[in-house]
């Protein structure tokens, strides 16, 4: 953000980038792409106007050779991001193109794997207690976070406000995951039950009340951004001290609920020391695959546990007839 570590100014605002492309070759039609660039923004190549919106941008023009000044004008007045975070990414129309499309293909498969699930769990809600449901509410969760991707790739009007339903999808996982940890531990004391509605609700009810104050005051961003890696490690914390336990269990199903679990508590320490050291070309940040592992391995729970079912039930109508 505009902040730069100043809690006095506003991390909103405006700002002007400007990048010279030297070139020195034939001429060529050439793309470039500007990963997360969630505001505002007018991208012009030597003072001509090629690109205006908000959400990703991504230009194409005739590249000669020479010197170039590629100018990129930001704006933005709410939200979590202002400003260009990374650099973008120069090459051939096809190739980008290309890099494109398995962007849009897996994270479209991010999106709707998890909701086949949750359909497909719905029908076990009845029958699989509160591990069926806190596994279609998660895959739900992780959808929905997951759509980010598509609400600023088609500049969907809502994008400006993406980040408070995103921050919510987020909760919602972390709420998931560390109530099925803890329900598979058997720890189910005092002092457990304190912890997870800290953990739970006392923190995100927090986060998202500062994700509220963002556009109006200024320190809200820095603020919120050291409580996040805070919450992170909680959940980190939470997360692995019930699984520890349910790992003890006899049921595997209680034990493959644990590992689950532990999958994604490590997907918030690595996001947590690793975050924006690095930025995905063609597919995702290491939150984002550390949960779509967690979404394969309660898929095959879920199976398992429907044929587990089928088979009982054929047993029991063999058994009466």
């Amino acid at each position: 953000n505009l902040q730069r570590g100043n809690l006095s100014v506003s991390p909103h605002g405006q700002a002007n980038y400007k990048l010279m492309l030297r070139y020195d070759g034939a001429s060529r039609i050439v793309s470039l792409d500007f990963p997360q660039l969630s505001c505002d923004h007018t991208i012009s190549v030597d003072g001509a106007q090629l690109a205006e919106g908000t959400g990703n941008g991504q230009i194409t023009f005739l590249l000669t050779p020479g010197d170039h000044i590629l100018t990129v004008d930001t704006s933005s007045e709410i939200g979590y991001y202002s400003g260009m975070y990374f650099p973008p990414a120069l090459g051939t129309s096809h190739t980008l193109s290309q890099v494109g499309s398995i962007r849009g293909f897996v994270y479209a498969f991010a999106v709707l794997l998890p909701l086949i699930l949750a359909v497909f769990t719905f029908f076990l809600w009845q029958t699989g207690g509160e591990i069926s449901r806190l596994f279609g509410v998660l895959c739900c969760c992780y959808s929905l976070y997951m759509m980010r991707y598509f609400v600023f790739q088609f500049s969907v009007p809502l994008g400006r406000y993406w980040f408070l339903i995103q921050s919510l999808a987020l909760y919602g996982v972390c709420f998931c995951v560390i109530r099925l940890a803890a329900h598979v531990s058997g720890t189910d004391g005092r002092a457990a039950r304190w912890w997870q509605r800290a953990v739970l609700l006392l923190l995100p009810a927090v986060l998202f009340l500062l994700s509220l104050l963002i556009p109006l005051l200024p320190w809200a961003v820095f603020i919120h951004g050291r409580l996040t890696d805070l919450y992170y490690a909680l959940a980190f914390c939470t997360t692995v001290f019930f699984a520890v336990h349910g790992v003890k269990g006899t049921d595997l199903e209680s034990r493959f609920t644990a590992a689950g679990c532990m999958v994604f508590g490590v997907g918030l320490l690595v996001n947590l020391f690793f975050s924006n050291l690095f930025e995905p070309i063609r597919f995702f940040w290491q939150f984002e695959w550390c949960g779509l592992l967690l979404v394969f391995l309660f898929g095959a729970m879920m199976f398992s546990r429907s044929r587990s079912i089928v088979r009982e039930n054929q047993m029991l109508t063999d058994h009466l007839e």
